[in-house]
């Protein structure tokens, strides 16, 4: 089997990163944000009978803009949270952290009354995201089958940011 000589893979390798740093771009001042985050991981639950259950979960997941480039595309997120189906009515309120490919990172609150969507605050950003306040809606996008002690799922976000 022949090298590539060691050109050819450097030039390949910045072809390669070439999309990913139009994501390192400065943000702009304010606009609107639209992304799709897929989220697994584990929980732990207390069923008290038929029509109630509270839990916790820490979930691992990742995020796509809908339109490739926009606010939080290709990050990763961490996410906390706690919950509960009371009377058949779902509830949560928890913190996600979202981070991209320069390392910078956003703090999240998450929170879900009975029978509404759920609601997305900003809270604190480091490095480009440093001074971005942000307020959102999310709702479930799809669901997966369930598999014991752990959760699947991706909800779809919605809002606007800006920086101060």
């Amino acid at each position: 089997m022949r090298k590539a000589p060691f050109n050819v893979c450097l030039i390949a390798a910045m072809l390669g990163a070439g999309p990913l740093s139009a994501f390192a771009a400065a943000l702009p001042r304010t606009g609107q944000f639209d992304f799709i985050a897929c989220l697994a991981g584990e929980q732990a639950s207390i069923a008290h009978g038929p029509r109630h259950l509270v839990g916790t979960a820490e979930l691992l997941g990742t995020q796509r803009s809908t339109q490739p480039g926009g606010l939080f595309d290709l990050t990763s997120s961490r996410c906390v949270y706690s919950y509960g189906y009371l009377d058949g009515k779902y509830e949560a309120q928890g913190f996600c952290e979202f981070r991209d490919t320069d390392g910078d990172t956003y703090l999240l609150r998450v929170s879900r009354s009975p029978g509404q969507a759920g609601v997305l605050e900003g809270l604190h950003g480091i490095g480009k995201y440093a001074g971005m306040s942000l307020r959102g809606v999310y709702d479930l996008s799809a669901s997966f089958p369930e598999t014991p002690g752990h959760v699947n799922t991706c909800v779809k976000a919605s809002g606007t940011f800006g920086f101060e």
